[in-house]
């Protein structure tokens, strides 16, 4: 019986120490999680995250809505306002898109 695993992710942290300046910003967490861990049974990905202010908030929230499309009930988001005690849930098993 495989190991099962939860997964937790600072998206801000997976950016800024990981991502921004490499090939790799459009990250399927999905298969990076397979790849890290193949002997575990990934039950959920729980990513957790801020709507990002400027010119690069189209491309969040295409990324955002990319998510959506990995298998139903797998990943959860999680938007945080940084400026508010608000946070906002979501789960790929409804498809939610962010609004503008």
């Amino acid at each position: 019986m495989l190991p099962r695993t939860i997964v937790y992710i600072d998206g801000f942290n997976l950016y800024y120490g990981a991502v921004r300046g490499s090939a790799f910003k459009w990250l399927n967490l999905q298969r990076l999680f397979q790849l890290l861990r193949p002997d575990d049974n990934i039950l959920k990905i729980h990513y957790f995250t801020a709507l990002v202010d400027g010119p690069t908030r189209p491309n969040q929230k295409v990324y955002l809505r990319a998510l959506g499309t990995l298998p139903a009930g797998l990943l959860t988001w999680t938007l945080t306002a940084s400026n508010f005690n608000v946070s906002r849930s979501h789960s790929n098993a409804n498809k939610k898109v962010i609004g503008t």
